[in-house]
């Protein structure tokens, strides 16, 4: 019962090679979501911090902002640069677009906030939690809109 008369084919040698090849194929796909997260994520970082650079001089430049308006001011930041992170990473991905968008969020917001710890004396606040529910949102809808863009057609 090994063999299959009709071509000679041992039947748990095929079984085997195709359940290896689904292996590697999801070992792959998980190396393009990793590579693709990677990717967003730095990406998005270097737009926040090139943004925040941008809020500071502006705040040089014109003397005095409110607390509050500063705060909310590095929540739109956040959530603009995660929305930009979210969809690099999906465009490089090409699939699976509110997971990867979530994802890169959520590992923007994970170096985010270890580097505000380390930074601040402050304990954890609100303002914590309200940033990661906006950076996840924009995370979810930059993820989206990416994958659901129409890929141009080359006219040769």
């Amino acid at each position: 019962m090994l063999y299959n008369t009709r071509c000679g084919v041992n039947r748990f040698a095929a079984f085997s090679i195709r359940q290896e090849g689904a292996v590697m194929y999801k070992e792959n796909q998980r190396l393009k979501v990793f590579r693709a997260v990677l990717i967003g994520m730095l990406v998005g970082l270097v737009l926040c911090s090139i943004m925040i650079v941008v809020l500071s001089l502006v705040l040089v430049k014109t003397g005095q902002m409110p607390t509050n308006a500063v705060f909310v001011a590095l929540q739109a930041i956040s959530a603009v640069s995660a929305f930009l992170g979210s969809y690099i990473s999906v465009r490089i991905c090409k699939s699976r677009g509110l997971m990867v968008g979530l994802l890169t969020a959520l590992a923007m917001f994970a170096v985010i906030f270890m580097v505000g710890l380390s930074m601040s004396v402050e304990p954890v606040s609100m303002l914590s939690l309200t940033k990661l529910i906006a950076m996840l949102c924009a995370g979810a809808i930059g993820g989206v809109v990416s994958v659901n863009k129409k890929q141009r057609v080359k006219k040769y």
